[in-house]
């Protein structure tokens, strides 16, 4: 599978606002309310995928998507507190009881493992093509993250002690994950928050926004 040529529509997460105020609004006020915290969630996780290892989450419009629930399953456990999670975490061996949580856990890391290495065998690919005679030199076989972490680490000059082993690849993918999609929905969200707290600020905000004559604006 090429992980980077999903077919999905890319939907825009007004589109799914609008789509949504348009099924939900109130008659007299032509207004919903929506909670934005689940769906910048699904952004944010979009975005993190691709930027960082060129992966179509689709969430927005595909949340069934395999690797996106295998993650979102291995947050949930990993954030549920109760004893026997919490006495697991601390007592060597009591991890071994196969509870709900653990098989969860499990289950989902198997499947992120799973397809974390098809997506980094298939950016070493990527690089041994653009490495070989006749390719293209064209500079990069990819801009994502993992993309520039694979090809630094497959670099002819880069001593072998200081190359990152498959699994240590692997491994950034969950960082990039941990460190891009919850801290960014989190960071929206309490900015619409206090975007709702000052309406002069938003009003300003909605009009600058609105004289832009693109969907898709340059930088």
């Amino acid at each position: 599978m090429n992980f980077s040529s999903y077919s999905y529509r890319r939907p825009q997460l007004k589109d799914v606002f609008n789509k949504l105020v348009a099924e939900n609004a109130d008659p007299s006020t032509q207004s919903a309310r929506i909670d934005v915290w689940q769906w910048l969630g699904k952004t944010t996780l979009d975005v993190i995928g691709l930027a960082g290892f060129d992966y179509n989450f689709a969430s927005l419009s595909h949340p069934d998507n395999e690797l996106a629930y295998a993650f979102n399953r291995m947050f949930a456990a990993s954030t549920s507190i109760n004893v026997m999670g919490i006495l697991q975490s601390i007592v060597p061996g009591l991890n071994m009881i196969p509870t709900e949580r653990i098989k969860m856990q499990r289950a989902s890391l198997a499947t992120t493992r799973l397809i974390g290495k098809k997506i980094v065998e298939q950016k070493k690919q990527a690089v041994r093509d653009s490495a070989a005679p006749g390719a293209e030199k064209d500079g990069f076989p990819g801009k994502d993250l993992l993309s520039i972490v694979v090809r630094a680490n497959m670099a002819p000059d880069l001593k072998e002690s200081q190359r990152m082993t498959d699994e240590e690849m692997l491994g950034q993918i969950t960082t990039f994950m941990l460190a891009g999609q919850e801290t960014s929905s989190t960071a929206l969200n309490w900015g619409l928050y206090m975007l709702s707290l000052h309406r002069d600020v938003q009003e300003n905000l909605r009009e600058e926004l609105l004289a832009v004559q693109e969907d898709m604006p340059s930088m």
